[in-house]
């Protein structure tokens, strides 16, 4: 019975010699690519090396090598982070090398997965060489890691006004903005020798006019190089004299590279990027004051996320009226390029929970929200009078608070139609049952979401300066331009005093959104009718002492109201704390975890966003900086965005 089958064999070893040939050539072919591919990305050209291991890919998708490359060429090119993620992950679990888990590290840095980044940083720590360790510095990436971690539980909101992508070599081209100079390289004027050793060139901003004894500020190396860059500033000695440069303090300078500083004379504020201090990554925009009286540099301040990211983001010039800034970043580009963002900059950003990496990534691209062509053409009733009044001159104090508010309904009238039209795509996910299909509405929702977030910030940040203005100017009756004739989207509903109540009319959102009545869905908020306004009293005071004591403790668990409120969070401890431990402030209650124990504590009932905002100042200066406001519906905890748009959504506040 054993005869048949070793006559087959030998035909099939003996007899198919062409096949045997064939398949020897084919691993052949495939070593010499896998070969030139690797030639290819240890030079750096990694998109001719990625397309040879997505072929090889195909043939070999179980490779832990292949996918090792393919994730190492989309991590340098800042392409698909998610996938990049995925191969170098599979490569690690197969031990390639101890290579892919510093990778894995970084691709989950830039990503926002801080925690999966430390993980993997120090699983590198226990594969590679200590000397390989030392030299990437891995733990400083760690701790960049946590920073980041912190700098992205909070954000402002950021108003993008332009940006491009240029080539980075060719970047001071590019940087142009009304201020009272302009980027230039640094001149061998203001190099050092140490500069000429290491072959380094800078960028500066250089002052159209600078006095006798004022300084400009450049960066280079110092005599101990070990140190990385560090930054100087040069004095005017006669207009035609410059002192030697003078190292900035420690307190600027770090162990790490610090460039691109620019000086506001206006305000003796230091703006420069460091990759030391509280950076999440790379360079980070920092900004320092200078005390003349002291002769002191103050702590240097992070301008926090989305400015900074864990990519390289440096070079902040604001313009001569301090109404706008350029900054550069490499956050959304390949290698030799950066793009160049123009920002507004507010007194008073907005400030906003991150609850999901989703909307860290949403916020970190700073992109460009505009009001669709139908929304601006309804808008131009609203904005022609004051186009009028610009050509003549400066607008009035009332029609800027007017135009503000006329714009912050518009755009809450966008969001609340795209919100609609989400509920719509999310209803048709239920009838479709095709992965491709399910996947393209599955970006359209996603994209519309971006949006809908996007409208709802600038809305809330329209209404945030009509406030501010309304303080400031003490405007007391002042009126919409025939809002309620030039805008049939928008009724006035009530007014009590001088406060005036507006909604939108159901035809109103019907003709931006699909007929359909939208979906109720978990956690979104809709009505189609305002709510009525309730008489509440905020509970707050700060007393001359504790109410709280033995006879009277800080209560537990206290039942919440129904509805949008505000409590301030006074910190978290493992154990209970005494009873007095926060002063004159009343009420304080307190809820304990019973999971891990975590007892935190609570001060004030508010019933509007800005007036806890004004207590928490007040704890603040009361001797507890840590505290933060969490805002609740209906007994649970919401995210501030999401107290925004309960607080914003439903009633407009003139």
């Amino acid at each position: 019975m054993r005869y048949p089958f070793l006559i087959i064999i030998s035909f099939l070893i003996i007899g198919s010699p062409f096949l045997v040939q064939e398949s020897f050539s084919q691993m052949a072919a495939d070593d010499s690519l896998q070969s030139i591919a690797i030639q290819q990305f240890n030079k750096q050209e990694y998109n001719p090396a990625l397309a040879i291991f997505y072929d090889l890919l195909e043939k070999y998708p179980k490779e832990p090598l292949y996918q090792y490359y393919a994730g190492a060429c989309l991590f340098n090119l800042n392409q698909n982070l998610e996938e990049a993620i995925r191969y170098l992950d599979f490569a690690c679990s197969k031990n390639i090398n101890a290579e892919a888990y510093f990778l894995l590290g970084r691709a989950c840095h830039n990503n926002y997965q801080f925690d999966d980044a430390i993980k993997a940083y120090k699983s590198y720590t226990l594969h590679a060489k200590k000397s390989q360790v030392r030299k990437k510095d891995v733990s400083r990436w760690v701790e960049m890691a946590k920073n980041g971690k912190e700098l992205t539980k909070f954000g402002k909101y950021i108003t993008v006004e332009d940006k491009s992508v240029v080539a980075e070599q060719n970047l001071e081209a590019h940087f142009t903005l009304n201020a009272s100079g302009k980027i230039i390289k640094k001149p061998k004027e203001f190099t050092t020798p140490n500069d000429y050793k290491a072959k380094y060139t800078s960028l500066m901003f250089l002052p159209s006019f600078t006095d006798v004894n004022e300084y400009i500020f450049v960066s280079g190396y110092p005599k101990n190089r070990k140190r990385g860059k560090d930054i100087f500033r040069i004095k005017n000695i006669s207009n035609q004299e410059w002192s030697a440069p003078e190292l900035l303090s420690h307190s600027v300078n770090s162990a790490y590279d610090e460039e691109f500083p620019y000086y506001d004379h206006k305000t003796s504020t230091l703006y420069f990027s460091s990759k030391g201090h509280n950076s999440m990554g790379g360079y980070d925009i920092f900004k320092s004051t200078y005390d003349w009286n002291s002769k002191v540099w103050s702590t240097p301040e992070n301008l926090d996320f989305p400015i900074n990211t864990p990519f390289d983001d440096f070079l902040f010039v604001p313009d001569a009226n301090g109404e706008f800034a350029l900054f550069a970043s490499n956050r959304s580009t390949g290698s030799g390029k950066v793009e160049i963002f123009k920002i507004k900059l507010e007194s008073a950003p907005l400030q906003i929970e991150y609850i999901k990496r989703n909307d860290i990534l949403t916020a970190s691209k700073l992109e460009i929200v505009e009001t669709p062509d139908a929304s601006k053409a309804e808008m131009h009733s609203i904005t022609g009078k004051a186009e009028t009044i610009a050509e003549s001159g400066p607008l009035a104090a009332e029609d800027q608070y007017s135009l503000l508010i006329g714009e912050g309904l518009e755009l809450q009238l966008l969001s609340d139609s795209l919100n609609q039209l989400i509920s719509e795509k999310r209803k048709q996910l239920k009838g479709v049952e095709a992965i491709e299909n399910r996947n393209l509405l599955f970006a359209e929702i996603s994209n519309l979401e971006s949006q809908k977030k996007m409208c709802q910030l600038q809305a809330d940040g329209k209404f945030l300066q009509a406030a501010n203005l309304k303080k400031q100017e003490k405007i007391q009756n002042a009126e919409i331009p025939a809002l309620e004739k030039t805008n049939s989207n928008i009724t006035l509903k009530e007014q009590i005093g001088d406060i005036k109540v507006y909604q939108y009319t159901p035809e109103a959102i019907e003709t931006q959104s699909p007929e359909s009545e939208p979906e109720k869905e978990t956690g979104e908020i809709t009505q189609a009718e305002p709510p009525a306004i309730e008489e509440n009293s905020d509970d707050f005071n700060i007393m001359s002492q504790s109410p709280y004591n033995t006879n009277n403790p800080i209560p537990y668990n206290i039942p919440l109201p129904g509805g949008l409120i505000f409590r301030v969070q006074l910190g978290a401890f493992s154990n209970p704390i005494a009873n007095d431990a926060f002063k004159g402030i009343s009420p304080v209650s307190a809820e304990k975890n019973p999971e891990n124990g975590i007892t935190k504590y609570f001060a004030g009932i508010f019933y509007s966003g800005k007036n806890a905002a004004i207590a928490l100042e007040q704890i603040k200066n009361y001797g507890f900086p840590d505290s933060f406001i969490v805002p609740y519906f209906n007994g649970e905890k919401i995210s501030i965005q999401k107290a925004k748009e309960i607080e914003y959504s439903q009633i407009k506040f003139q």
